[in-house]
């Protein structure tokens, strides 16, 4: 049986056709819309749980997609940071910036970013665009400030952080010590009394007795000279003297650790020799020349500075060698010294600065 079909048949088969093959294409968009979202949110998920690989697959994915593209170039920014790779992360912070320029979350991330990458002046940009954008965003005030004082720009980092302090000196949390000490810092950058103020504010905190805090407080004795508050600055010093580990207690530390390497020294050779002796089946087994790892990297601390190796020698097994003991502690001495020299918290360093100071 033949069919027949005339040209109005074959009008409407073809324009039936069309339709279907319009309707197939709608339907196709608007399944990649929404592909573009679940990318994005599949991303997100493996973004939460730390995968950061694969998320950055779906991220990328979802970037293709212009409804997802700005949110994804941001969270493919966080995933680069998150990972060291910071000149990548401030890219892909920027990109949405070129899309939308007043985006406060990018500007930040971007300046934060650009902080990494050493680009302080571009830094300082973004962050001068967000307080525009937020003055009343006292975290951004601050690293806004951070970034000034490293520019050498105090003058303009103080003006920034006085428009916070009134607001974070009603507060009192960790947010107004950093900014007290970071006043502090600034205001010693112009050799403003105002810093004198601030350094014992933060000090009255009680922070930890760490080195850090110890470089602080020598920072106030050296603004205390500066000021000519001799007395006061000598109360510090001495503070700070009597917090430093006692030198006696320091050489016996470092006897009982090389003492304790030549104990290790000894034990080794004569495991060696043991082994030298023992036979299998008849055959004698052989060490000689084998390196048993030495004492590189035993890491050995002397006067608080690991300074282990070096001579860089090691202990041939077939031969165990005392003779280099002697220069190995002459080559620490040398080292320790010279560390001494350089450490700004060393006992002849803050004893030197009484010493001038006593002699004003």
């Amino acid at each position: 049986m033949k069919i027949r079909l005339n040209n109005k048949s074959l009008l409407k088969i073809l324009s039936m056709l069309l339709a279907t093959c319009y309707l197939l294409l709608v339907i196709s968009c608007a399944s990649n819309t929404a592909t573009a979202e679940e990318y994005y949110s599949i991303g997100m998920a493996y973004y939460s749980q730390s995968k950061y690989a694969e998320a950055e697959s779906w991220f990328n994915r979802a970037t293709s997609m212009d409804r997802t593209k700005t949110a994804s170039s941001y969270q493919m920014g966080r995933i680069c940071f998150e990972t060291g790779r910071y000149e990548e992360a401030a890219k892909h912070f920027e990109a949405v910036l070129k899309q939308d320029p007043d985006n406060v979350m990018a500007l930040k991330a971007a300046a934060y970013a650009r902080i990494q990458t050493g680009n302080l002046d571009t830094a300082e940009k973004y962050y001068t665009r967000v307080t525009e954008l937020v003055p009343d965003s006292a975290d951004s005030g601050y690293n806004h400030a951070l970034v000034l004082l490293a520019l050498k720009k105090p003058a303009e980092a103080e003006k920034v952080l006085l428009t916070y302090m009134p607001y974070l000196n009603e507060i009192r949390d960790a947010a107004w010590k950093d900014a007290t000490l970071l006043m502090a810092r600034v205001e010693d950058a112009q050799d403003k009394p105002e810093a004198l103020d601030y350094y014992a504010t933060w000090l009255d905190q009680k922070p930890p007795d760490d080195d850090n805090t110890k470089l602080i407080r020598l920072d106030y004795a050296l603004a205390l000279e500066k000021a000519e508050y001799y007395a006061k600055a000598l109360e510090e010093l001495q503070i700070l003297l009597d917090s430093l580990p006692d030198a006696k207690d320091k050489k016996t530390a470092s006897t009982e650790g090389t003492e304790n390497a030549e104990g290790t020294e000894g034990a080794e050779g004569q495991t060696t020799e043991g082994t030298e002796g023992s036979t299998t089946e008849g055959e004698t087994t052989e060490t000689g020349g084998t390196d048993t790892g030495s004492t590189e990297n035993t890491g050995t601390d002397t006067s608080g500075t690991d300074t282990t190796n070096t001579d860089g020698t090691n202990t041939d097994t077939t031969n165990t060698d005392t003779t280099n003991t002697d220069t190995t502690t002459s080559s620490t001495g040398d080292t320790t010294k010279t560390e001494e020299d350089n450490n700004p918290l060393s006992r002849a360093n803050i004893q030197k600065i009484i010493d001038r100071i006593k002699a004003k």
